[in-house]
């Protein structure tokens, strides 16, 4: 969790916050120590979690410090584990979750990546780090970049991406529309049926019954 300087035994870098510490004391920054997060529940990643997490970090002064800051904290103290190996429960992107917010209404969205638009939840927010890798019915405490503290909870975590999956985020908008009890479901289905039909005896008797 830190690096030595080179030539100094006394300094240590914090990998997080990157603030000068002394050698084995806490981080005054982050809170973070080589033993874990003390705030925290265990964060559980797959490989692409955690592969887009470091992207967020080679976004440079486009991200607010205040977000790095969580970004880091997060990968510095996840484990990383092969999807097949991933408890039930766990959010991961393309995860279908309910969260709540403090004493807040509950919430339910698709955890993602580049994906603009409602029902997606940015990974890049304080909420989207705050939830990946927490598992259902955990807490965290996550700060907005406007500084506000929250207490984030998931509620469930109704839809997770099985390994290897084709188009996960189109999977789980089709989970989380039928959940919702949306007609937009309805030429999913109608397109199914379409396919089933085409794929069915040929009625046609052909030029012999002319």
């Amino acid at each position: 969790m830190r690096a030595i300087w080179p030539g100094r035994f006394d300094v240590a870098t914090c990998f997080m916050c990157r603030s000068e510490i002394a050698q084995g004391a806490m981080c005054p920054t982050c809170q973070a120590t080589a033993k874990g997060h003390p705030e925290g529940p265990e964060c559980l990643l797959t490989a692409s979690d955690y592969a887009a997490l470091q992207n967020l970090l080679s976004r440079g002064s486009d991200l607010h410090p205040l977000l790095r800051a969580a970004v880091r904290r997060k990968a510095a103290f996840a484990r990383v584990m092969f999807p097949r190996d991933l408890p039930v429960g766990v959010v991961t992107l393309n995860s279908v979750v309910t969260y709540q917010l403090d004493d807040g209404p509950l919430a339910t969205r698709i955890l993602a990546v580049d994906q603009p638009y409602y029902p997606a939840l940015p990974l890049a927010s304080a909420v989207g780090v705050g939830l990946i890798g927490l598992r259902e019915l955990e807490e965290a405490r996550i700060q907005t970049e406007q500084g506000d503290e929250h207490l984030l909870r998931v509620v469930s975590v109704p839809y997770q991406p099985p390994p290897g999956i084709t188009n996960p985020y189109a999977r789980a908008k089709f989970v989380w529309l039928e959940a919702n009890g949306s007609a937009s479901v309805v030429p999913l289905v109608r397109r199914e049926r379409r396919y089933e039909y085409q794929a069915g005896p040929d009625d046609d008797p052909g030029p012999s019954a002319a």
